[in-house]
């Protein structure tokens, strides 16, 4: 991963991926994890806090390796009410809660 993508990012920054259901193409985000950034590497927890994975590992699992960034940037945002709506999170990426910080194709 490049250092000025890597300086972008954020402890808490949310990170959406496109996963295949079969309904939707990778242009929707339908999954998305919280970012820890720890000793200079960076992970991701699942939407869940459940289970985390190396950025690198999260990324690959998803449709064509792109993923784009958000910090969250209202203080009425709660992480634990969003909801997929039309089976996408492309809303709440779409809307005033989150900024948007940078996106990448990883291969």
């Amino acid at each position: 991963m490049d250092l000025v993508f890597d300086k972008k990012i954020i402890h808490g920054d949310l990170v959406f991926r496109s996963v295949n259901t079969g309904t939707l193409d990778a242009t929707h985000f339908n999954e998305f994890g919280v970012i820890e950034k720890s000793l200079g590497k960076l992970y991701v927890w699942d939407n869940q806090n459940t289970m985390r994975k190396s950025f690198q590992d999260w990324v690959k699992e998803g449709n064509g390796g792109h993923i784009k960034v958000y910090s969250i940037k209202s203080s009425d945002f709660y992480i634990n009410t969003l909801k997929l709506q039309n089976g996408s999170y492309d809303h709440v990426m779409n809307s005033d809660v989150l900024e948007f910080i940078t996106e990448k194709t990883i291969e």
